[in-house]
């Protein structure tokens, strides 16, 4: 069960009822040199679970995690260097005119999650608002967002170059999980979008969450009526964002480190044995056969078989390749001319059994006079015939000298 506090007021709080017209949102107005805005803080234990990552997972993710998982250089690195930013704003197409007025950032306090919440109760607040939000994450060294390498960050950035406040350079170090997101869930959900991902892969469902298409046109509203409710859910909202940042970079390096092992997803065995390829061929080809083993979807089976039967090629293990393309070529359904073309490939150079080639080139023909007519198979046919004229030739070579 998760649970939240709101932090103690320091030196700085204004009370509540000097700004009531404006309202708190259970938070803490905050006055600077460049005026007010509000503060809100909720804390979670490392032992509170969001879906089914618990936070204190968190632990397990070292240097090498972050390097080999999100490719990002670091030396050294400890959970304090993470801070997940998540941002609602105006418009959600960016450009100018788009003002982020909720600022949501996640990070490790000691034995804590700290989610705070910087909030614009009005466009004369982004100053002051941005001026407190430089110097909290000026503290932090790699910063995580979802799609906030396209969105949120840039945006943050050109709204601070507005008020001349000093970039932090924490954009350098930059995790975007929407990327790893898509390789490794894409093909299982129909989006990769973040609620998807809550609802699908961590099985978090959230109640009564504002869609966050209606958020800018919610906000809009709250100027002209200052109804706190409405913000209320907005900031709900923002926060259960960071907390599914949180529990979704626990999972995908959890994913990484155990995919040749726990892994029991067919759907993640493939993507994770496609991100291997080219890192460590021996541990993707252990992954794509695990696939090939425990699903039950011919289509996976068929992709993994065809992308393994390659990497055995790779390393010129031709027996164990051929044996993947025999048993796709022999298929009832099969209308693929690859298995047919690579075992043409090897019968004419590895085993010079030219007939055997010759038989593989005709029945890729077949196949692909039944597809319908068009540019790429007229290119493709040409291709194949070219094959098999040589090797009526080489045939023929052999033949004669065989005389």
């Amino acid at each position: 069960m998760l649970s939240s506090s709101s932090p103690s007021v320091n030196n700085r709080a204004v009370p509540v009822k000097s700004c009531i017209f404006r309202g708190s949102f259970d938070g803490q107005i905050k006055q600077n040199a460049w005026g007010e805005h509000v503060q809100k803080q909720n804390f979670y234990s490392l032992e509170d679970y969001y879906g089914f990552v618990r936070i204190g997972d968190i632990i397990n993710v070292g240097c090498q995690d972050v390097e080999d998982c999100f490719e990002i250089p670091l030396e050294d690195f400890t959970k304090e260097d993470l801070i997940f930013l998540d941002t609602e704003t105006t418009g959600l197409s960016g450009g100018m005119g788009t003002v982020p007025f909720v600022i949501g950032l996640g990070f490790f306090q000691g034995n804590q999650l700290v989610i705070k919440q910087y909030v614009m109760r009005d466009f004369d607040e982004e100053a002051s608002m941005l001026h407190d939000l430089a110097d909290e994450i000026h503290e932090r060294r790699v910063l995580v967002s979802f799609n906030g390498k396209a969105f949120d960050w840039p945006l943050l950035e050109s709204r601070m170059m507005y008020h001349r406040i000093p970039c932090t350079a924490l954009g350098e170090l930059h995790i975007d999980l929407l990327y790893p997101s898509r390789r490794i869930w894409k093909n299982k959900l129909d989006s990769c979008s973040l609620h998807f991902l809550e609802s699908g892969i961590l099985k978090e469902e959230r109640e009564d969450d504002i869609p966050g298409a209606l958020i800018p046109s919610v906000y809009f509203q709250y100027l002209n009526d200052r109804d706190e409710a409405k913000m209320k859910r907005i900031l709900k909202h923002n926060e259960k964002d960071i907390l599914a940042m949180v529990a979704l970079l626990i999972h995908i390096v959890r994913l990484y480190k155990d995919s040749s092992d726990e892994m029991k997803d067919p759907y993640e065995l493939l993507s994770f044995a496609r991100i291997f390829e080219s890192r460590d061929i021996d541990r993707s080809i252990s992954i794509y056969e695990k696939c090939i083993k425990i699903s039950d979807k011919p289509e996976l089976v068929k992709e993994a078989r065809k992308k393994l039967s390659l990497l055995y090629k790779r390393k010129k293990e031709y027996n164990y390749a051929v044996a993947q393309w025999e048993i796709l070529s022999s298929r009832k359904d099969n209308m693929s001319i690859l298995p047919l073309v690579e075992l043409a490939k090897y019968y004419e150079h590895q085993a010079k059994d030219y007939d055997r080639a010759l038989s593989c080139v005709n029945k890729a023909i077949d196949i692909l006079l039944k597809r319908p007519h068009g540019q790429m198979l007229s290119i493709k046919l040409n291709e194949i015939q070219h094959r098999k004229n040589r090797l009526l030739r080489k045939k023929g070579k052999k033949e004669k000298l065989c005389q």
